[in-house]
């Protein structure tokens, strides 16, 4: 895999596999830290292995880049990566424009909060984005496996990072295992996750949810 040859994530699994933990058996889950860990740092190393002096800045750790505007937040806020999911028409959040207006005017939020279609970027600036933020916020899907990256192991494992990842109503109705896919992720990388469930625009109410 080149850096910056894969535009979006298609081949990276993020979802349902049989060789995960299972998702209650914690103390299974919990001891794939260290080795989520090495994968992070073997990562970083590639990257700018491949990339050296050339890689711009906002690709390296603790990058004060917004990932949006190009604009810039000191080093000390703890940024969160709004995972907007622009261009999918399936869980998609129809009020999204009113939604970033809304944090955009919050003083506290504003600053903190950067909105990002991970699909628009190549692979590592999805990493690199995800390297920089604190917290990862998004509606159920393959954006939410960047939970896995988000950097726990920084000030020896005590470096906080926390989840909210977004489902529709129909989840609580339909029969299913996705509840699971990322909230796995998030034990196994010692993040702190919630959910918030939202209601289902009219034309997706008792649809499927993975086509609605």
């Amino acid at each position: 895999l080149q850096p910056l040859s894969l535009n979006c994530y298609p081949l990276v699994l993020g979802g349902r596999s049989p060789f995960w933990p299972h998702f209650d058996r914690a103390d299974e889950l919990i001891a794939v830290r260290p080795r989520l860990a090495g994968l992070r740092n073997a990562l970083w190393r590639s990257v700018r292995a491949s990339n050296g002096a050339k890689a711009p800045s906002r690709w390296v750790p603790h990058s004060a880049a917004s990932y949006q505007g190009g604009g810039h937040m000191g080093r000390s806020e703890s940024p969160v990566v709004f995972v907007s999911r622009r261009s999918s028409v399936v869980r998609a959040i129809s009020n999204l424009e009113a939604v970033e207006a809304a944090i955009a005017a919050d003083p506290y939020l504003g600053i903190r909060v950067r909105h990002v279609a991970m699909e628009s970027l190549p692979l590592v600036e999805q990493l690199a984005a995800t390297e920089a933020a604190r917290v990862l916020v998004g509606v159920h899907g393959q954006g939410m496996f960047w939970t896995s990256m988000l950097p726990t192991e920084r000030r020896g494992g005590s470096h906080r990072c926390g989840a909210l990842e977004i489902f529709p109503n129909q989840m609580l109705i339909q029969r299913t295992h996705a509840w699971w896919d990322y909230r796995r992720w998030a034990i196994m990388n010692g993040v702190e996750y919630f959910v918030l469930t939202q209601p289902d625009t009219p034309p997706c109410v008792n649809q499927d949810f993975r086509r609605c």
